[in-house]
């Protein structure tokens, strides 16, 4: 769950914060007195949202995935079949 505070409020405590994001994984949403808002995650869960992104927009990857799991179903069912 994303918590979300105030600009004044991740002022006041920035290290609380910063520790709570990159400790639980928990993104976190600055608002803004505009409509500007923010939104901080740590290096790890950027880098896996990136990620998750490339392999996702990949149609020859997806193919190959969707392959790979098939066949394992096959697997799996002809194993519990015996």
């Amino acid at each position: 769950m994303m918590h979300t505070i105030t600009v004044i409020d991740l002022k006041k405590h920035l290290d609380k914060h910063l520790k709570d994001v990159i400790d639980n994984s928990t993104p976190l949403l600055v608002r803004t007195d505009d409509t500007n808002d923010v939104v901080i995650l740590s290096i790890k869960d950027y880098d896996a949202l990136v990620e998750t992104i490339k392999i996702s927009t990949n149609t020859q990857l997806i193919r190959k995935i969707k392959r790979g799991d098939a066949q394992i179903n096959a697997t799996i069912s002809s194993n519990t079949s015996n």
